[in-house]
């Protein structure tokens, strides 16, 4: 007898199922409706529209018939139809086309939107929420998914490494991103070299990963030192000239008031020496030395020969699997709790604050790619599955919604029942995994383990 939170599913190679928890199923039976929902969309928008059913073309038939016969009914009571008759048949049977169109696009509708994009597996340490993971990423691989898997997010902020501050206050990480790329293209170079680069948003990204754009205003606060330096100097040229009793150009000379007429001088020389200055500022970019990419995994092969630009090219493939529509993508984070503490990294900049002069993983450049879980509402294709892990620090009271993540998105994983613990063993001995188990000891183990999966696997694997 099988408890709620335990399955077994048949399998094809062995006389012994596979034992599976019920997140596991529910989260594979997520992508499998992703993938279809998905598939049908791409399939209508290259007009491959599937035939309808029967059922549906013999009722739009019925109700097509019945409206030609209310029309006919009309005519012959009125004994005929005049202009605005005639328009108003028009307006009616272009108003019941739309109506059909509605009605056969808001069951699609529907089940769009009720594909979640994002998971969050939490529960106490040793439950199995990286078994649920470890399962769940060669099933998506099998399956022709681009998985991106990050197992240890907290090396990033643990191990040692070369960081430089960028202007924006990210800690740019070349070497890690490089290891990153390198697991990517491992597993998904061909899924990569299939993918094109969208236009429109390459080269939006600096050297640090954020936008180019961001990158530009930390360098308003020097344009505008050296503006007020220019115009200190035109406000000179300006009192001099008036004490030599030189006269204003004509486009100005309708203006009366002295002061007014000066302050509009100044605003026009500042605007023109702000576009010139801001003109001169260059953010350094990958686009310029790699302009044209045939493929995403060009952008990932030049961030692995180039390290300076290792980051920049992490955040652009990242950027370019938002856009994509072709493939499914699939992001899956363990340890995602490790991106926020502290990490091993000290810094001035932090002294006095509540870092205590630490570094926080979120600004490091490879933690803060990771962090956000509610940019996977701007993957077009893609879903995003996270898992906290307690194995370094003790499980805290901390509230996911300031994180993002809703209540419907977070997916408990709890500790074994008397009787899921008795079919856990149970199948334990039947793969042969445990030997001479004595039955009469399996209430024993279970309050020594308390249910808990990790403890049980280390009891168990030791005395028998």
């Amino acid at each position: 007898e099988l408890s709620r939170d335990v399955e077994m599913i048949p399998s094809a190679t062995s006389p012994i199922g596979v034992m599976l928890r019920k997140a596991t199923l529910e989260l594979q039976m997520q992508l499998e409706l992703f993938a279809r929902v998905h598939a049908k969309s791409s399939a209508d928008t290259r007009g491959e529209t599937p035939l309808p059913r029967k059922r549906k073309e013999t009722r739009k038939d019925g109700e097509r018939d019945a409206r030609e016969k209310m029309k006919d009914e009309g005519k012959d009571k009125d004994g005929g139809v005049g202009g605005r008759g005639i328009e108003e048949i028009g307006s009616r049977r272009s108003e019941d086309e739309w109506r059909e169109r509605l009605s056969e696009l808001r069951p699609f509708d529907a089940r769009l939107a009720a594909v979640q994009r994002g998971f969050l597996l939490d529960g106490h340490r040793g439950v199995g929420k990286s078994c649920v993971l470890n399962y769940l990423i060669p099933w998506a691989r099998e399956n022709n998914w681009l998985v991106v898997y990050e197992p240890l997010p907290s090396r990033y902020a643990r191990e040692i490494g070369d960081i430089k501050r960028s202007s924006a206050g990210v800690y740019i990480q070349s070497s890690f991103s490089q290891e990153f790329l390198e697991r990517l293209g491992r597993f998904n170079r061909r899924l990569l070299e299939e993918l094109p680069v969208a236009r429109r948003c390459y080269g939006q990204a600096a050297l640090d990963g954020v936008h180019r754009l961001y990158a530009e205003r930390s360098y308003h606060s020097l344009l505008e030192k050296a503006l007020e330096k220019d115009l200190d100097e035109i406000r000179e040229q300006r009192d001099e000239e008036l004490k030599r009793g030189s006269p204003h150009s004509g486009k100005d000379a309708d203006l009366l008031d002295s002061q007014l007429r000066e302050e509009i001088l100044l605003a026009r020389e500042r605007l023109a020496l702000w576009h010139t200055y801001r003109g001169e500022v260059s953010i350094p970019s990958m686009k310029s030395r790699l302009p044209n990419p045939a493929s995403v995994w060009e952008i990932a092969e030049f961030g692995l020969q180039n390290e300076a630009f290792a980051t920049q090219a992490l955040y652009e493939v990242w950027e370019q699997l938002k856009k994509q529509t072709q493939l499914n993508v699939l992001i899956a984070v363990d340890e995602w709790n490790e991106c926020f503490p502290v990490s091993e990294y000290v810094s001035m900049r932090y002294e006095g604050t509540r870092f205590n002069g630490h570094i926080p993983a979120f600004h490091l450049s490879t933690p803060r790619l990771l962090s956000r879980f509610d940019d996977a509402q701007q993957f077009q294709r893609g879903l995003k599955i996270c898992a906290t892990s307690w194995r370094r620090s003790n499980r805290r009271d901390y509230r996911p919604d300031l994180l993002g993540v809703r209540q419907e998105e977070i997916r408990t994983v709890r500790n074994f029942s008397p009787l899921e613990f008795a079919n856990f063993v149970a199948y334990y001995h039947k793969k042969k995994i445990l030997h001479e188990f004595p039955r009469e000891k399996l209430d024993y183990f279970y309050m020594l383990s308390g249910g808990n999966g990790f403890q049980a696997r280390r009891l168990l694997a030791s005395l028998y």
